[in-house]
């Protein structure tokens, strides 16, 4: 049987596609559960959305309570347009 170790752990952050800037709006270990969660807050489609693999400090720096999930705030949950 084969045990990931934690030190070997993938860490994501997804951004939305015309984001020039590639601001994160989620972040976590697992693309699935992600995309899954920040297209139930925000409607849109996953073609809307990119992602990138982010190192665990990366991570850390992100998320310092270690949640599985940060959501940018900066942006509207209905549009995805950045609020102003």
């Amino acid at each position: 049987m084969c045990e990931f170790s934690p030190r070997h752990r993938r860490f994501y952050a997804l951004y939305f596609k015309d984001d020039s800037e590639k601001t994160e709006v989620a972040i976590g270990d697992s693309i699935s559960e992600v995309l899954g969660n920040i297209q139930a807050q925000t409607g849109r489609p996953f073609l809307d959305f990119q992602f990138r693999e982010i190192s665990r400090s990366e991570f850390e720096s992100l998320s310092p309570l270690g949640e599985d999930l940060l959501f940018n705030e900066g942006y509207k949950a209905s549009s995805g347009e950045k609020a102003r």
